[in-house]
């Protein structure tokens, strides 16, 4: 069954079964969800990358009419980063269920989308702008070449160029990032780019080279170097290219407009000004890296190499520069003294990553060399680093240096491929072509495959840090190139008339292509063998050497080669076929004519060292002449190559070891066996590819290609396993050296015998090796052949890319299943940045086998991982923090207790006042309000919007959740709420941690701490009590070295309260560092004031290569009034109740009822309140009365 899943949205993914053996409908989906889902189990996915793996798993699911699996995966699950960067894609591992390895299916996922409008990766920012789009089918007939170039850190994403044998057809490349794979191929042409540059004089433009590095798209052209700008940067229109010059580091040198030209100079005469012909034989070089989380020391450097020799009145035919490509060095070694002046050409150029090293493959009179020099701002040493490297074999051309992706391996290659562990100090060689150069490569960091192409069509297979190799049948031959994609799928790439978007893309499985097609058969391995007869030796019993036998007078005809390294011998059916005559052995000297021994002697074979096999008793005719070039094989003792059959009874043979060899003895039957290596009766044996048989198992779950990170002082432990399987009983050709044995003559013994080459060389394996002698013509290699599995064998080699970056140690032992272990401790004791890769190797591997090679990286620098985290004293939610309303929450109440809810456009006070802010931070900035307490004029010219800056509401500000939920000022636009605190609080601990993939620890000395406030709060202090003497000794040496004052995190609190007699204020700078204080005692943070604190805790230099710090933030709420508003109160209250009861005293004193008198006053005020009689009823009345 296959696990198939599908991306149907941006972030939902979906899987179901399929049974390859019957059709894919929904109804049999939905048995095989039924019946995986009633066993418990259900589909994971695992998506991974060089530094960071995280699994998720699918929900099991039975609901009526669900045929399959789903599960929703958000971005920020994977990744918070969107700016446009290098970004690493990400390899997809589905499972049923994870461990179960049930039904895997592989994949990769391509961070498309950065932001709102932009690309992850730089050049896929310039899909539709890389240049003017083109139809290239019209220009195919003029095709001569192809060269491909993929994105450092997404194989997927790459650039294909078109090569022409004419120069007006322009300079055609395409884009593609599936890998070539769904005829997604855009074709763009840089001519009139490159013409707008050379003011149209562009006569003869045509594409040589071509490059992509991390930020820079490199193109070789015929009429110079072009390199494109920053690809991270977009404009809107084409992308723009500029013509590179060659700059020189002596100041003595002018620089011309004319690329990698220098001019007269009083005091120097140096001129080279290339030619169109020097640029179509020149080439670029470079070392392929990604730097996704690029450190300070990591950088891409180009090289550009002409295929001419330095003339005396040149500067150099090599140049070289880094990632701005602004300033050129000659990447010509210096010549040391003593050396003699001969003229040089440099073919190949790399920088060595790791030992930040240029390594430059030259030829000087036919020879080839290597110079390795150490860089120095970015400029060769005149000093090699190691002594130059000759290759011994003076039949090398070399034609170019290829470092395998992310690993320290070094090839040089040409009509013969070598290898180099050490940086370029020493080779190996790999293997020697006939009438053939390698011409390109191209390998895969995952898989960790090379491929290497040759300018006869043919295909060499190896795997990084093997001896091995293999040739692979090409599908087709014509223009192509060979291609890896992320997954590490080997790739045929041909432009094609009929396929889609002109490019045609086959998949090719090396396992296949070591194979070839039988009728029979349908696979049958290719036959590696050779005419030629072979000499079977035991060595023990495991162990055997298969010896090339040369006659008397050479003949030319294929022998053991390097290509036999590593392979497989099979003898008919797979199984050696040995039979042994019922008869006994003797075996004698076969000499002059006065020798006393018993020979049957021979005029033919007189001069030659040769022994005489005969039966020492009558029995049937043992020997026949088909017997010819037949091995007789005596367990213990040396074997014998019968050259000649005299008769059915005696026959003539070359001794394979011939100090091991049995005289005069019989030897009984069953103790001697003839086993036919021949080619007399035709060949019976073949070399093929063997099988894979032996497996690799990492115990930490880490990707093939994994990167960690190491701090100062921090360790990490890996350990590997590698368990022999599919042994049996196979003859496999293993060890580095073969020996081709011929006799031409004879030597006496003291006693008047023949003497024989002496045999006093012991091998690293316990077998011997015969000593040279001008008489023996010995030619490697040697093949030692495993008969069956070897306890307790060397199954794991581990490589060391920079040895002297962290101290590494490793030891290996063995478990009762034969299986070898390693474990490998590596220290971080060095406080020198940089990168190197640890290689585990299986150097007995298979080509078949999926996994030969891990190559880990170790960064000794501080890993984006790694970061510095404020606990805060009460537990939070996130949705606690980003809530709008709490009062709408069911904890409400308790959320508007623990948060405070910091008004629009909130500053926090200054030293002038709580309405005198002053800070340049807002806090839930708003353009669309008022600015809080914008009274004066200092608070009106101070305050600046980060995330709201140029916007006209808060809406536009882009505030995402992280954002409103960190604590750092760079978001503070973003911040809505602060921690809140009722004044008084006393003794609140503080408590950091330091988080590191996904581990958490506390943070202790000796990450010591300064803490400053950030908003130029000055009304805070620091409080301590005793140090010891140690503690003492440590604060002021690091404040002396420092400048600053430090505190111990361990036990650290805060205190808001004011203890009797202290101070009422007490103030220090705006950016006060705190004390030094000792591990144990309690330290006390006091302030008076209210609202924000923004507090800055950071680590001192020089304990971690990352620079650790977070932010925190309290709000004080209640907290008492403000000088002199407690006093005031008091006083007047004070005076009010005292002026109180003086009018008491007095009233008591005078005895004044106050009571009668406020009675008096009242009935007083009642009667002055009653109305006046009216005056014309009186009258009236009066008038009556008269």
């Amino acid at each position: 069954m296959l696990i198939l899943c599908f991306f149907p949205l941006l972030k939902i993914v979906r899987c179901h079964l399929y049974n390859i053996n019957k059709p894919d409908t929904v109804e049999n989906r939905r048995k095989n969800l039924v019946l995986f889902t009633s066993a418990g189990l259900a589909p994971s996915i695992q998506i991974f990358n060089s530094t960071y793996s995280k699994v998720f798993y699918f929900k099991m699911t039975r609901g009526g009419g669900v045929d399959s699996w789903s599960i929703e995966i958000q971005r920020e699950e994977l990744t918070y980063n969107t700016d446009v960067a290098p970004i690493e894609e990400w390899f997809v591992k589905f499972n049923m269920h994870h461990g179960l390895n049930m039904f895997t299916t592989t994949g990769t996922l391509l961070d498309v989308v950065r932001g709102t409008f932009s690309l992850a990766d730089p050049l896929l920012q310039w899909y539709l702008t890389l240049g003017e789009e083109v139809d290239v089918n019209d220009t195919l007939s003029e095709l001569a070449d192809i060269k491909i170039a993929k994105s450092p850190c997404a194989s997927d994403v790459a650039v294909i160029g078109l090569i022409y044998r004419t120069r007006n057809i322009g300079l055609i490349v395409g884009m593609t990032d599936t890998g070539f794979m769904d005829g997604d191929t855009l074709w763009f042409n840089f001519s009139a780019t490159i013409c707008a540059i050379l003011e149209n004089d562009c006569h003869g433009l045509a594409l040589v080279d071509l490059t992509l590095t991390n930020t820079r798209l490199v193109l070789l052209t015929s009429l110079g170097l072009f390199i494109s700008d920053d690809l991270r940067i977009t404009t809107g229109q084409l992308l723009q290219l500029e013509r590179t010059t060659c700059d020189s580091a002596d100041p003595f040198r002018i620089l011309t407009a004319t690329p990698c030209k220098f001019t007269w100079h009083a005091k120097y005469f140096l001129i080279f000004s290339p030619l169109q012909d020097d640029y179509l034989k020149a080439k670029i070089w470079y070392n392929l890296q990604c730097l996704a989380n690029k450190e300070l020391f990591e950088t891409d450097y180009v090289g550009l190499s002409f295929n001419k020799d330095k003339s005396l009145s040149q500067e150099s035919t090599c140049f070289y520069s880094n990632e701005t490509f602004q300033k050129w060095h000659s990447c010509l070694p210096h010549k040391m003294k003593g050396e003699r002046h001969f003229s040089r050409r440099v073919v190949s150029f790399l920088v060595d990553y790791e030992q930040n090293t240029g390594v430059a493959l030259l030829s000087q009179q036919n020879r080839a060399l290597v110079s390795v020099h150490k860089l120095t701002d970015g400029s060769m040493n005149k000093k090699r680093k190691f002594q130059a490297f000759w290759f011994p074999d003076k039949r090398f051309i070399s034609n170019g240096l290829y470092f395998h992706t992310n690993s320290h391996f070094l090839y040089a290659y040409g009509n013969q491929v070598w290898i180099s562990f050490d940086g370029g100090c020493t080779f190996i060689p790999l293997l020697t072509l006939q009438a053939e150069m390698i011409i390109e490569a191209d390998s895969c960091v995952y898989t960790q495959a090379i491929i290497f192409v040759t300018d006869a069509a043919n295909l060499i297979y190896t795997k990084a840090g093997l001896l091995t190799y293999a040739k692979l049948i090409s599908p087709a031959k014509g223009i192509f190139n060979m291609y890896f994609d992320h997954m590490g799928i080997l790739k045929h790439i041909s432009v094609n008339e009929t396929a889609n978007t002109f490019v045609k893309e086959t998949m090719l499985d090396a396992d296949t292509l070591m194979k070839r097609i039988n009728f029979l058969i349908l696979f049958q391995d290719i036959d590696l063998g050779f005419e030629g007869p072979l000499a079977v030796q035991y060595i023990t019993e495991e162990q055997m050497i298969f010896l090339y036998h040369e006659p008397l007078i050479p003949i030319t005809r294929e022998r053991f080669r390097s290509l036999h390294r590593g392979k497989r011998l099979d003898y008919e059916s797979h199984s050696f076929r040995s039979v042994y005559l019922l008869c006994k052995l003797r075996i004698f000297i076969q000499a002059a004519a006065t020798t006393t021994t018993t020979t049957k002697g021979n005029a033919a074979f007189a001069h030659l060292m040769m022994f005489s096999l005969f039966s020492c008793f009558p029995g049937p005719y043992i020997f026949k002449n088909t017997d010819t070039e037949k091995t007789v094989v005596i367990p213990g003792s040396s074997s014998f190559f019968i050259v000649q059959v005299l008769d059915d009874k005696n026959a003539l043979g070359d001794a394979t070891m011939p100090n091991r060899v049995l005289l005069n003895t019989d030897i009984p039957p069953g103790r001697w066996f003839l086993y036919d290596f021949g080619t007399v009766n035709n060949r019976k044996w073949k070399i093929v590819v063997d099988i894979c048989r032996h497996t690799i198992q990492q115990f930490d779950d880490l990707p093939r290609h994994a990167i960690k990170y190491m701090d100062i002082g921090s360790k990490l432990e890996f350990k590997f396993r590698v368990t022999p399987v599919n042994l049996g009983k196979t003859a496999y050709i293993y060890c580095l050296s073969a020996l081709n044995f011929r006799h031409s003559g004879t030597e006496t013994f003291s006693n008047g015998a023949v003497q024989v080459p002496r045999f006093d060389h012991t091998m690293k394996n316990g077998t011997e090796k015969p000593l040279r002698t001008p008489r023996d013509k010995v030619t490697p290699p040697l093949h030692i052949c495993l008969a069956y599995d070897v306890f307790h064998d060397r199954l794991l080699w581990v490589a060391i890319g920079r040895p002297s970056l962290l101290d590494v140690s490793a030891k290996s032992y063995f478990d009762d299943n034969n299986s070898n272990l390693i474990k490998i401790t590596v220290h971080s004791k060095f406080f020198e940045q940089g990168k190197t890769t640890i290689a585990v190797m299986i150097p007995l591997g298979s080509l078949r086998c999926e996994v030969t090679t891990i190559v880990l990286t170790l960064k000794n620098s501080c890993s984006y991982l790694k970061s510095m985290h404020y606990v805060l004293s009460a537990k939070t939610s996130p949705s606690d923090w980003l809530v709008e309303d709490a009062s709408t929450e069911p904890n409400g109440s308790a959320i508007a207790r623990l948060l405070k809810k910091l008004p629009p456009n909130y500053r926090p006070p200054s030293v002038l006042g709580v309405a005198v802010p002053l800070t340049e931070n807002f806090y839930n900035a708003d353009p669309s309000k008022p600015k809080l307490r914008d009274y004066f004029t200092n608070s009106k010219n101070s305050g600046q919007y980060k995330q709201c800056a140029g916007k006209s509401k808060r809406s536009e500000c882009g505030c995402t959740e992280n954002m409103k939920l960190s604590f750092s000022v760079a978001f503070s636009d973003c911040k809505e709420k602060a921690l809140r605190m009722k004044f008084p609080v006393s003794r609140l601990p503080l408590y950091f941690t330091i988080e590191d993939e996904g581990r958490s620890v506390n943070l202790t000395s000796p990450y010591f701490i300064t803490i400053i406030e950030v908003n130029n709060r000055t009304n805070w202090k620091v409080l301590g009590s005793n140090t010891t003497s140690s503690t003492l000794k440590m604060k002021k040496y690091l404040e002396h070295r420092l400048k600053t004052e430090l505190y111990n995190p361990e036990g650290l609190s805060i205190t808001i309260t004011v203890s009797a007699g202290e101070n009422t204020y007490s103030g220090t700078s705006g950016y006060k560092h705190v004390g030094l204080q000792t591990l144990w005692v309690t330290n006390t943070l006091g302030y008076r004031g209210s609202e924000l604190f923004h507090f800055r805790v950071s680590t001192i230099p020089g304990v971690s290569f990352c620079n650790l710090f977070d932010e925190f933030q309290i709000y004080i709420d209640d907290s008492p009034l403000a000088f002199p508003g407690n006093y005031l109160i008091g006083t007047m209250t004070s005076i009010l109740i005292g002026g109180i009861i003086f009018v008491v005293f007095i009233l008591y004193v005078f005895e004044i009822e106050i009571r009668n008198f406020f009675k008096r006053k009242l009935r007083r005020n009642k009667v002055a309140s009653k109305p006046s009689p009216k005056r014309d009823s009186v009258d009236s009345g009066d008038s009556a009365g008269r």
